[in-house]
């Protein structure tokens, strides 16, 4: 999908009467109007996957060329990540960059996949200590983050990390994916 289709799933998604009415749509112009983009610095704790995520959702919200599109995400870049950006200008070859995709592939190559493994071990040393639902959320949340793990193993790892009874009942029914990719 290019970057101006994904765009356009904005006005192809909207009610059919979306433009009948000045209010409704001097309302939405004020909303838009205040939306922000977060910003990034490539910390661990900032996962460049959400924040690309966030990023997609603004760009449906505010269309623009790919070309801008860069620049206004590379202006909420800060520490680490701005520093990658700024340096990779003159020695990784950035500034051959001039597709949306190309772009957020790269970011998140350097700052979700720093270690592979790391993302990885995390996973397999996880186990549930609370309710299911914070451990399903934490098990997602690390399961993106892991692109080289079979659907299989992925359920083995989640199963095999729950408490019992939960554990068992889970076996029982003998899952084939825990749906995190």
């Amino acid at each position: 999908m290019s970057f101006s289709d994904f765009c356009n799933m904005k006005s192809r998604n909207r009610p059919r009467n979306f433009n009948k009415g000045f209010n409704h749509n001097y309302e939405l112009q004020k909303t838009l109007g205040r939306l922000t983009i977060p910003n990034f610095d490539g910390t661990r704790e900032g996962s460049a996957r959400i924040w690309v995520q966030k990023l997609d959702t603004y760009f449906q919200l505010n269309p623009m060329t790919e070309t801008d599109a860069i620049k206004l995400a590379t202006l909420h870049l800060d520490g680490e990540a701005h520093e990658w950006w700024y340096h990779g200008l003159v020695t990784l070859g950035h500034n051959t960059i001039h597709s949306y995709g190309e772009f957020t592939q790269k970011l998140i190559e350097r700052f979700d996949r720093k270690d592979p493994e790391v993302h990885f071990r995390e996973l397999a040393q996880l186990k549930q200590t609370g309710s299911a639902e914070a451990f399903i959320s934490e098990f997602q949340r690390i399961a993106v983050m892991v692109t080289d793990v079979s659907e299989s193993r992925l359920t083995m790892l989640f199963t095999e990390a729950l408490t019992e009874p939960l554990r068992g009942w889970v076996k029982a029914y003998k899952p084939h994916s825990v749906g995190c990719h």
